[in-house]
């Protein structure tokens, strides 16, 4: 089974669009959250200007992407892998978002293929981390 990181566009996707979701709940893959897209997520749907049943909604996702997932710390490795990433970007003159490197810090620690919805961050250009188109 292959280890999946979704990155915080991706979940955003999935819950607009609920029939994604299935794509991504299979067999196939073991589900990782880095702590990183865990707080991106919550931070988003706490700060939505939505009433109380969206509000519901989006906590009923976040329960659920919690249950699909195993989380993963932002721990000594972790970081460890952040600090090389960081490191390489900036070598290479090519800054990239603090979250962008912590959840592709996540991905190589874990072994992980990363799917992303933000082309911005280009992660495909990362040393070490494998990207699914």
């Amino acid at each position: 089974m292959e280890k999946l990181v979704l990155d915080s566009t991706v979940w955003i996707d999935i819950e607009r669009n609920n029939s994604a979701l299935d794509d991504v709940l299979s067999d196939d893959y073991q589900l990782i959250l880095p702590a990183v897209v865990s707080a991106e997520l919550r931070y988003k749907f706490a700060n939505y200007l939505m009433g109380p049943e969206k509000q519901q909604e989006a906590r009923n996702f976040l329960a659920l992407v919690e249950s699909v997932c195993d989380f993963a710390p932002f721990d000594t490795y972790v970081v460890e892998k952040y600090v090389d990433l960081r490191s390489y970007c900036k070598r290479e003159g090519a800054p990239r978002s603090v979250h962008d490197l912590m959840i592709a810090a996540t991905a190589v620690t874990y072994g992980a293929l990363l799917k992303s919805a933000d082309n911005k961050a280009k992660f495909e250009e990362l040393p070490n981390l494998r990207v699914l188109p």
